[in-house]
């Protein structure tokens, strides 16, 4: 599966639409959005530098619509929906995935596409009276019918606990899942953190890397579409390394991508696929000086073999730590970056050489000491981009703009792009997800409010390839 890949935040990353706690209180989630058909090649992606805690996901679907999931705790509930391509709820209020009762306590899930028109859910729970937190998957259709049973099914029978999790196809309707294994003590206090674990899951959800999962190393993945994984990490603050689990849970090879000197530092390893069966890697790398640090991002791509195939490419001046830019696949075997901070956009190539590098041109009024969070997306051969423009006040008002990037740096929709929803009628817009729509356009899905103090409402809004909105001047009302 060519187009595969995770966009992560830190060191683990997400992709999410956050929002303060509310009315609709959403809670924490990572997403990895997997696309198997040539109409949706690329994935949705998640800005870096967002601080607001709650989350919703998506996953597009091949007629042009978006299966979304959500989490109702009050209800005690993860509940999801699939929008058609006129924007019709097909199922009904939304099929819930997970039950789970009161005082149990849910944190985080992903969600991936496997096949047209499923997903993949999974998701930590901590059962009542127990201190750890068990991670559950579940398969769901087109339709919104579960597969794996109406609780889901165990990722793990390990009685440490499971946190985080994260998940790439495993080209068979499978999935992998990681995860960090932990052990509190009785007062919540973290006693024991025991590494990352690894399960395979195959699509009759049937565990394939023993009852417990595989030790592994790597939190940043993607799918080898071989039915395994290729992932990256830190090993301390002077080294990163890439390595690729098979699909039955060996090590094929482990490769070092770069080592820095004494007055240097790495940090935030991250990959995507290189639509070849390979990955590009991105980290931060700082120099210490005497009062500051000099901060550059630098990239190498690595082969299905583990060869390293660049010369590393850096980009300096990134003006600080939170400078990380996103990594979204170009159509041809490289890399568009995209900088939340420096409002720019830089296309490397299958070589490892800079094509070009263009200012993104958002919207006169985002304060310039503030990111502007962007989200993105590819279709066939364009970047779909997302991004909230912050008020004076970050976490208060903001405003949703849309822009689509062609492969030559030109920016096609408008100087500013285009707005998504009226702040007149959402006081409150955060930060949105965008994926594409199949036909050149995209729907954006973000948490607004119609007060200025916080978000109430999921909305969801199409948009066509002339930058035309579809879904009425609101768009479509999700919840509550």
């Amino acid at each position: 599966m060519k187009n595969s890949a995770l966009l992560q935040l830190g060191s683990w990353g997400c992709l999410r639409i956050m929002v303060m706690r509310v009315y609709l209180s959403l809670l924490a989630c990572i997403l990895l959005v997997l696309l198997p058909v040539p109409v949706f090649s690329g994935c949705t992606c998640q800005p870096f530098g967002a601080t607001q805690p709650y989350f919703v996901d998506t996953v597009p679907h091949s007629e042009g619509g978006v299966i979304i999931l959500w989490s109702e705790p009050r209800e005690g509930k993860l509940r999801a929906q699939r929008l058609d391509s006129q924007g019709r709820a097909m199922w009904g209020n939304g099929h819930p995935v997970a039950l789970f009762n009161k005082p149990n306590h849910i944190v985080g899930w992903s969600m991936l596409t496997n096949y047209v028109d499923e997903a993949v859910a999974v998701w930590d729970i901590r059962p009542s009276g127990d201190k750890h937190y068990k991670l559950y998957a579940q398969r769901l259709d087109g339709g919104g019918n579960l597969y794996w049973g109406t609780d889901g099914i165990r990722v793990s029978d390990a009685t440490d606990s499971q946190e985080r999790p994260i998940l790439v196809n495993d080209d068979s309707g499978g999935v992998i899942v990681v995860w960090e294994s932990l052990r509190y003590a009785s007062d919540g206090q973290i006693l024991e953190k025991n590494g990352l674990r690894a399960q395979r899951i195959n699509s009759s959800g049937e565990r394939l890397w023993t009852e417990f999962g595989i030790p592994v190393s790597t939190q940043s993945i993607i799918s080898d579409s071989s039915g395994g994984l290729i992932g990256v990490a830190s090993d301390g603050a002077k080294s990163i390394f890439c390595e690729r689990i098979d699909k039955d849970g060996g090590t094929l090879w482990r490769v070092w991508v770069t080592n820095v000197a004494d007055d240097m530092e790495v940090s935030y390893p991250n990959l995507i696929s290189d639509n070849d069966g390979g990955a590009i890697i991105g980290w931060l790398r700082s120099t210490k000086g005497t009062d500051f640090r000099d901060w550059a991002y630098c990239l190498q791509r690595v082969d299905p073999n583990g060869k390293l195939l660049w010369q590393e490419v850096t980009i300096d001046e990134m003006s600080h730590e939170q400078d990380r830019p996103l990594m979204v696949p170009d159509s041809l075997e490289g890399v568009i970056l995209l900088r939340d901070y420096g409002k720019q956009a830089i296309r490397i190539d299958a070589a490892g050489k800079i094509q070009w590098s263009v200012p993104i041109p958002v919207a006169a009024t985002s304060y310039p000491v503030h990111p502007i969070q962007l989200s993105a997306a590819r279709d066939s051969t364009d970047i779909l981009l997302a991004w909230r423009v912050a008020g004076r006040i970050p976490t208060e008002g903001g405003e949703i703009h849309v822009q689509k990037l062609d492969s030559y740096g030109r920016f096609l929709w408008g100087t500013e792009g285009i707005p998504v929803f009226s702040p007149e009628t959402f006081k409150t817009q955060t930060t949105p997800l965008i994926i594409s729509d199949g036909s050149g356009g995209a729907i954006i899905v973000a948490l607004l409010g119609r007060g200025s103090h916080g978000a109430d409402s999921i909305q969801a809004q199409r948009i066509d390839s002339d930058g035309n909105l579809l879904w009425g001047e609101d768009g479509i009302k999700l919840k509550p």
